[in-house]
């Protein structure tokens, strides 16, 4: 599994992100009927958005968690993960299970956070 941590300030603007085509059409990506779709879609996390395609409920969710700790420049932390091109594919709930092992080590499990796939259940990454 290959990582990346990013840090930010404004949960709206990661959820577009997430949730949209990405800044390089790399959210887009074929479903089982192969057609297109872009963007990403709830998997997990303890704020009760399983299933969302649209960031505007789990975004203002993280915005009142954040409002909560005014000192905190940059409060929003994202880490992306995908599988190494050597990795099998992963399911939703193998997906859900690394994010809540990692999120248990590292001590943020309690933190308000959403897990975005961002691919078909078929595709990497």
């Amino acid at each position: 599994m290959i990582g990346k941590i990013t840090r930010g300030s404004r949960p709206g603007d990661i959820g577009a992100y997430l949730h949209g085509e990405g800044h390089l059409g790399e959210h887009v990506w074929r479903d089982g009927e192969d057609r297109e779709v872009s963007g990403g879609v709830v998997i997990g996390g303890n704020l009760a958005r399983e299933g969302d395609t649209d960031e505007k409920r789990w975004a203002a969710d993280l915005r009142l968690a954040a409002s909560g700790r005014p000192e905190a420049k940059r409060p929003i932390w994202h880490a992306s993960l995908r599988c190494a091109p050597t990795d099998r594919t992963l399911t939703d709930a193998e997906w859900r299970g690394a994010v809540e092992e990692i999120a248990e080590s590292m001590g943020w499990a309690e933190h308000p956070h959403a897990i975005v796939r961002h691919a078909g259940p078929r595709a990497r990454g």
